[in-house]
């Protein structure tokens, strides 16, 4: 039967899609409670490697002093350790990766084997005492880094019945509150005990080993769910490398999608702010409170994880329950909880200033703290499934790759941008007064541009109902177990994406360079 359907219409010819002989699009019948008991056990194996790859940097930021002295460098040379160079370059590599794994349904192999690489990595930082080895061993280490988010959103899609894809994701997500409560935790032992942080580095290097073995024996590669089927793509498993047409295929739907794009850098933005929040506020605090430094430290990662992990787990099961009512919900929850959340990160950030006493404003900076992390950290597990919604089903790891590389682009630029203006202000750890005032008026200044950056973007994804029209789009095209044949764009997209990509590889290169000749 040859019945197709026109389904993304503009300027541009349409896309069109073709009724194929599969099978329904629809989750498989009910499971039983051991089949679902498993399935979150893989799920939160999946948390725990997730949570790994991002632990050195919750790590690295308790430790930034120490890390400074060590290795004999100033704050602009951690700011190029922990910024946009040593993560940018490497992390390109979760495209071909991403390829290379959908095509071949090899994700769990692909993503024990990153673990292990990364696991190496980490180690060889702690055994590094130069400054030019660490950027090294931290360029590897985002190499085997850069994948696995994607793999995971993309394993946990499959894993799970589509209703409750939100949930799983947010389960996934919670490892970044997870992460910076222990590491803030074994910070403070740390800080106690006078150890160091190469001690640190080596204990998640070797908990990554062990993880990388588990996570291969216990999650098999699950079979990908009927949803939108790139048109004449090969079997699973027949060819390793992808071919050239099917990719193209993938990156022109991406490129129709009205929402899309709009979506991306909005979340960019948003972690923008995040970023530049967890890199620097810790120490930033610490600073600020000399003679409660453990106790502070210990505070400040019980509600980060608390209350990060409440808020995030809170977002993904109000959008696995309400979506099919209220698709929006998930642009809503990242918008608005962003925009309430800055002004308790500017109160918080000068709560030593508005209280007489240091008790006084840990009280003001925890009461805060806890306030914006339960309005802002709804969202990360809900826009995860929102977008894998979007995605063809053969590359959806690919899909999920370009999305979080391209927000990547652009929030990893946020310590380096704070390191610049540092370094232009001429302030650093040395003379601790002009670095607390200089760098809470930085962080003042770009975590609530970022916040509201994000929410005046989703605004107009929101308002003009263009996400609303892809989904519908979508998901009349899997109702009728669709195929996408063709996908034609319009010279005007195709050259907005081409200034685009121009514009941004400059800023990427320019931005680069900048981070190394500082911190050199």
């Amino acid at each position: 039967m040859d019945n197709k359907r026109d389904v993304f219409e503009g300027e541009s010819p349409p896309v069109e899609y073709s009724d194929t002989s599969g099978g329904p699009d629809s989750d498989p019948q009910p499971v039983s409670l051991l089949s679902w008991t498993f399935s979150f056990a893989k799920v939160f194996l999946l948390l725990l490697s997730y949570f790994l790859s991002q632990y050195d940097k919750f790590i690295i930021s308790y430790f930034q002093q120490d890390v400074v002295v060590d290795l004999n460098i100033s704050s602009a040379g951690y700011g190029a350790l922990t910024g946009y160079g040593t993560s940018v370059l490497s992390s390109f590599a979760v495209i071909p990766i991403a390829i290379f794994t959908d095509s071949s349904q090899a994700r769990v192999w692909a993503l024990t084997i990153t673990i292990l690489w990364w696991s190496l990595m980490v180690i060889f930082q702690s055994l590094c005492h130069e400054f030019w080895q660490v950027i090294l061993a931290r360029l590897a280490m985002f190499l085997g880094q850069s994948a696995s988010e994607a793999l995971a959103v993309s394993l946990i899609a499959d894993i799970l019945p589509a209703r409750f894809v939100g949930i799983g994701e947010s389960v996934l997500y919670v490892g970044v509150y997870i992460g910076e409560a222990i590491s803030s935790r074994i910070s403070s032992v740390f800080i106690e005990q006078d150890k160091s942080w190469r001690l640190a580095f080596r204990a998640i290097g070797i908990t990554g080993l062990v993880l990388a073995v588990a996570t291969r024996l216990i999650v098999r590669e699950p079979q990908n769910k009927r949803r939108i089927i790139l048109g004449h793509a090969q079997s699973p498993g027949r060819h390793l490398i992808a071919s050239i047409s099917e990719v193209w295929q993938t990156a022109r739907y991406i490129m129709a999608l009205e929402s899309f794009w709009i979506i991306t850098f909005s979340c960019a933005w948003r972690q923008f702010a995040g970023n530049i929040f967890g890199y620097y506020l810790p120490t930033l605090l610490q600073l600020q409170y000399p003679d409660q430094v453990a106790y502070e430290v210990a505070t400040y990662g019980t509600i980060v994880g608390a209350v990060g992990s409440t808020a995030c787990m809170t977002g993904g099961i109000l959008t696995s329950f309400l979506s099919p009512r209220y698709p929006n919900i998930a642009l809503h929850l990242t918008a608005w909880g962003g925009a309430i959340s800055w002004p308790f990160v500017v109160t918080l950030t000068f709560s030593r200033t508005l209280a007489s006493t240091p008790e006084g404003g840990l009280r003001i900076l925890f009461g805060c703290l806890s306030a914006a992390y339960i309005t802002a950290e709804l969202w990360l597990g809900a826009m995860a499934s929102l977008i894998v919604s979007l995605l063809p089903i053969r590359y959806k790891t690919l899909g999920y790759a370009i999305f979080a590389l391209s927000q990547l682009l652009i929030w990893s630029a946020g310590p380096e941008i704070v390191s610049i203006a540092q370094y232009r202000a001429g302030v650093d750890t040395s003379d601790i007064p002009s670095y607390i005032e200089t760098t809470r008026i930085i962080l003042c200044v770009l975590i609530p541009f970022g916040y509201c950056a994000c929410a005046f973007g989703l605004g107009i994804v929101i308002f003009t109902g263009k996400f609303k029209r892809d989904l519908a789009r979508v998901r009349a095209a899997a109702s009728e177990h669709a195929t996408i044949e063709d996908v034609a764009l319009s010279k005007k997209r195709t050259g907005a994406f081409g200034i685009g990509l121009g514009v941004l590889g400059a800023i990427v290169v320019g931005l680069t360079a900048t981070s190394y000749a500082l911190g050199t």
